[in-house]
Protein backbone atom coordinates (compact mmCIF):
# COMPACT_ATOMS: atom_id res chain seq x y z
CA UNK A 1 0.00 0.00 0.00
CA UNK A 2 1.14 3.56 -0.70
CA UNK A 3 1.78 6.11 2.04
CA UNK A 4 -1.44 7.93 1.12
CA UNK A 5 -3.42 4.67 1.23
CA UNK A 6 -2.04 3.88 4.69
CA UNK A 7 -2.91 7.37 5.91
CA UNK A 8 -6.41 6.96 4.46
CA UNK A 9 -6.87 3.75 6.45
CA UNK A 10 -5.95 5.55 9.68
CA UNK A 11 -8.36 8.39 8.80
CA UNK A 12 -11.12 5.87 8.20
CA UNK A 13 -10.38 4.35 11.59
CA UNK A 14 -10.62 7.79 13.18
CA UNK A 15 -13.94 8.53 11.46
CA UNK A 16 -15.29 5.13 12.43
CA UNK A 17 -14.70 5.92 16.09
CA UNK A 18 -16.06 9.47 16.00
CA UNK A 19 -19.12 8.46 13.96
CA UNK A 20 -20.04 6.02 16.71
CA UNK A 21 -19.59 8.75 19.30
CA UNK A 22 -22.18 10.82 17.45
CA UNK A 23 -24.61 7.90 17.05
CA UNK A 24 -24.40 6.98 20.73
CA UNK A 25 -24.87 10.61 21.77
CA UNK A 26 -27.93 11.11 19.57
CA UNK A 27 -29.52 7.65 19.45
CA UNK A 28 -28.07 5.81 22.42
CA UNK A 29 -26.93 2.81 20.34
CA UNK A 30 -24.09 1.54 18.18
CA UNK A 31 -23.37 -1.72 16.43
CA UNK A 32 -21.47 -4.18 18.60
CA UNK A 33 -19.23 -5.22 15.70
CA UNK A 34 -18.27 -1.61 14.95
CA UNK A 35 -17.69 -0.89 18.64
CA UNK A 36 -15.48 -3.95 19.10
CA UNK A 37 -13.54 -3.22 15.90
CA UNK A 38 -12.70 0.29 17.10
CA UNK A 39 -11.83 -0.69 20.67
CA UNK A 40 -9.72 -3.61 19.48
CA UNK A 41 -7.31 -1.16 17.82
CA UNK A 42 -6.20 -0.04 21.28
CA UNK A 43 -4.77 -3.48 21.96
CA UNK A 44 -3.03 -4.17 18.64
CA UNK A 45 0.45 -3.64 20.00
CA UNK A 46 2.31 -5.61 17.30
CA UNK A 47 0.24 -5.22 14.14
CA UNK A 48 1.72 -6.51 10.88
CA UNK A 49 0.57 -3.45 8.93
CA UNK A 50 -1.94 -0.62 9.17
CA UNK A 51 -4.89 -2.71 7.95
CA UNK A 52 -4.09 -5.34 10.58
CA UNK A 53 -4.64 -2.70 13.28
CA UNK A 54 -8.30 -2.66 12.25
CA UNK A 55 -8.72 -6.34 11.48
CA UNK A 56 -8.80 -5.84 7.71
CA UNK A 57 -11.41 -4.13 5.57
CA UNK A 58 -14.31 -5.76 7.38
CA UNK A 59 -13.16 -4.16 10.61
CA UNK A 60 -13.35 -0.76 8.93
CA UNK A 61 -16.79 -1.07 7.35
CA UNK A 62 -18.34 1.93 9.04
CA UNK A 63 -15.24 4.10 8.66
CA UNK A 64 -14.94 3.28 4.95
CA UNK A 65 -18.57 4.20 4.33
CA UNK A 66 -18.30 7.47 6.23
CA UNK A 67 -15.05 8.37 4.45
CA UNK A 68 -16.66 7.53 1.10
CA UNK A 69 -19.55 9.88 1.92
CA UNK A 70 -17.08 12.65 2.77
CA UNK A 71 -14.35 12.27 0.17
CA UNK A 72 -16.24 10.77 -2.78
CA UNK A 73 -19.89 11.76 -2.36
CA UNK A 74 -18.98 15.10 -0.73
CA UNK A 75 -21.70 14.71 1.91
CA UNK A 76 -20.09 16.89 4.57
CA UNK A 77 -23.26 18.02 6.32
CA UNK A 78 -24.34 14.46 7.09
CA UNK A 79 -21.20 13.79 9.11
CA UNK A 80 -20.38 17.22 10.55
CA UNK A 81 -20.34 16.09 14.23
CA UNK A 82 -18.06 13.12 13.48
CA UNK A 83 -15.69 15.38 11.55
CA UNK A 84 -15.64 17.92 14.40
CA UNK A 85 -14.72 15.24 16.95
CA UNK A 86 -12.04 13.95 14.57
CA UNK A 87 -10.54 17.42 14.18
CA UNK A 88 -10.50 17.88 17.97
CA UNK A 89 -8.72 14.56 18.44
CA UNK A 90 -6.15 15.46 15.80
CA UNK A 91 -5.54 18.70 17.69
CA UNK A 92 -5.04 16.84 20.98
CA UNK A 93 -2.72 14.28 19.40
CA UNK A 94 0.29 16.54 18.85
CA UNK A 95 1.12 17.65 22.40
CA UNK A 96 0.27 14.28 23.94
CA UNK A 97 2.19 12.18 21.39
CA UNK A 98 5.26 14.35 22.00
CA UNK A 99 5.10 13.57 25.72
CA UNK A 100 7.04 10.31 25.90
CA UNK A 101 6.22 9.73 29.56
CA UNK A 102 2.50 10.12 29.01
CA UNK A 103 2.51 7.86 25.95
CA UNK A 104 4.44 5.20 27.88
CA UNK A 105 1.89 5.41 30.69
CA UNK A 106 -0.92 5.09 28.14
CA UNK A 107 0.56 1.92 26.66
CA UNK A 108 1.22 0.47 30.10
CA UNK A 109 -2.39 1.13 31.14
CA UNK A 110 -3.74 -0.51 27.99
CA UNK A 111 -1.47 -3.53 28.44
CA UNK A 112 -2.78 -3.95 31.97
CA UNK A 113 -6.38 -3.84 30.71
CA UNK A 114 -5.52 -6.32 27.95
CA UNK A 115 -4.06 -8.76 30.46
CA UNK A 116 -6.91 -8.30 32.93
CA UNK A 117 -9.69 -8.89 30.40
CA UNK A 118 -7.93 -11.23 27.96
CA UNK A 119 -8.05 -8.88 24.98
CA UNK A 120 -5.15 -10.33 22.99
CA UNK A 121 -7.47 -12.47 20.85
CA UNK A 122 -9.28 -11.08 17.81
CA UNK A 123 -12.64 -12.31 19.16
CA UNK A 124 -12.21 -10.69 22.57
CA UNK A 125 -15.41 -9.47 24.21
CA UNK A 126 -15.58 -5.90 25.49
CA UNK A 127 -17.92 -6.07 28.48
CA UNK A 128 -19.06 -3.16 30.63
CA UNK A 129 -16.18 -3.47 33.08
CA UNK A 130 -13.62 -3.46 30.29
CA UNK A 131 -15.20 -0.42 28.60
CA UNK A 132 -15.25 1.41 31.93
CA UNK A 133 -11.53 0.71 32.33
CA UNK A 134 -10.78 2.04 28.83
CA UNK A 135 -12.88 5.13 29.56
CA UNK A 136 -10.80 5.68 32.68
CA UNK A 137 -7.62 5.68 30.60
CA UNK A 138 -9.19 8.30 28.34
CA UNK A 139 -9.82 10.50 31.38
CA UNK A 140 -6.21 10.12 32.51
CA UNK A 141 -4.75 10.76 29.06
CA UNK A 142 -6.91 13.21 27.13
CA UNK A 143 -8.99 15.03 29.73
CA UNK A 144 -6.10 16.14 31.90
CA UNK A 145 -5.48 19.29 29.91
CA UNK A 146 -7.08 21.15 27.05
CA UNK A 147 -10.55 20.76 28.52
CA UNK A 148 -13.14 18.14 27.69
CA UNK A 149 -14.21 17.30 24.18
CA UNK A 150 -17.78 18.57 24.05
CA UNK A 151 -20.04 15.80 22.76
CA UNK A 152 -23.43 17.04 21.58
CA UNK A 153 -26.42 14.75 21.88
CA UNK A 154 -29.59 13.86 23.72
CA UNK A 155 -29.39 14.21 27.48
CA UNK A 156 -31.22 10.95 28.13
CA UNK A 157 -28.53 9.07 26.21
CA UNK A 158 -25.47 10.89 27.52
CA UNK A 159 -26.62 10.65 31.14
CA UNK A 160 -26.57 6.86 30.97
CA UNK A 161 -23.31 5.67 32.49
CA UNK A 162 -22.88 2.88 29.92
CA UNK A 163 -23.20 5.32 27.02
CA UNK A 164 -20.90 7.85 28.67
CA UNK A 165 -18.25 5.15 29.08
CA UNK A 166 -18.65 4.00 25.46
CA UNK A 167 -18.21 7.56 24.23
CA UNK A 168 -14.99 8.05 26.19
CA UNK A 169 -13.64 4.65 25.14
CA UNK A 170 -14.37 5.42 21.48
CA UNK A 171 -12.70 8.81 21.76
CA UNK A 172 -9.58 7.03 23.01
CA UNK A 173 -9.81 4.66 20.03
CA UNK A 174 -10.11 7.71 17.79
CA UNK A 175 -7.03 9.19 19.42
CA UNK A 176 -5.16 5.97 18.67
CA UNK A 177 -6.04 6.36 14.97
CA UNK A 178 -5.01 10.03 15.07
CA UNK A 179 -1.60 9.04 16.45
CA UNK A 180 -1.28 6.33 13.80
CA UNK A 181 -2.20 8.77 11.03
CA UNK A 182 0.53 11.15 12.17
CA UNK A 183 3.06 8.32 12.49
CA UNK A 184 2.30 7.34 8.89
CA UNK A 185 3.18 10.84 7.71
CA UNK A 186 -0.26 12.41 7.85
CA UNK A 187 -0.65 16.15 8.31
CA UNK A 188 -3.38 18.66 7.56
CA UNK A 189 -1.29 20.28 4.83
CA UNK A 190 -0.56 16.95 3.14
CA UNK A 191 -4.22 16.02 3.39
CA UNK A 192 -5.25 19.24 1.66
CA UNK A 193 -2.57 18.99 -1.02
CA UNK A 194 -3.20 15.30 -1.57
CA UNK A 195 -7.00 15.40 -1.31
CA UNK A 196 -7.44 13.75 -4.71
CA UNK A 197 -5.11 10.87 -3.88
CA UNK A 198 -6.86 10.32 -0.55
CA UNK A 199 -10.23 10.37 -2.30
CA UNK A 200 -9.02 7.69 -4.71
CA UNK A 201 -7.70 5.54 -1.85
CA UNK A 202 -11.06 5.83 -0.09
CA UNK A 203 -12.94 4.98 -3.28
CA UNK A 204 -10.81 1.88 -3.86
CA UNK A 205 -11.31 0.76 -0.26
CA UNK A 206 -15.07 1.22 -0.64
CA UNK A 207 -15.10 -0.81 -3.86
CA UNK A 208 -12.99 -3.56 -2.27
CA UNK A 209 -15.29 -3.65 0.76
CA UNK A 210 -18.30 -4.13 -1.49
CA UNK A 211 -16.49 -6.93 -3.32
CA UNK A 212 -15.64 -8.67 -0.05
CA UNK A 213 -19.23 -8.26 1.18
CA UNK A 214 -20.56 -9.92 -1.97
CA UNK A 215 -18.40 -13.01 -1.49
Amino acid sequence: MTAVANQAVALMGLLQATSQVHVIATRGITGQDDLSASLRTLFKFDAEDVLDVYGGLRGLRLGIRVANDLFVQKDFAGHAPAVRYAVELLGRERPIARDGQRMAHLQESLEQISNRYGLAEDDAIFDAGCIDAIAGVFEQTLSRDGGRIQVIGAREHLQREANFARVRALLLAGFRSAVLWRQLGGSRLRLLLGWGATREAVRLSHDMLNTVADQ
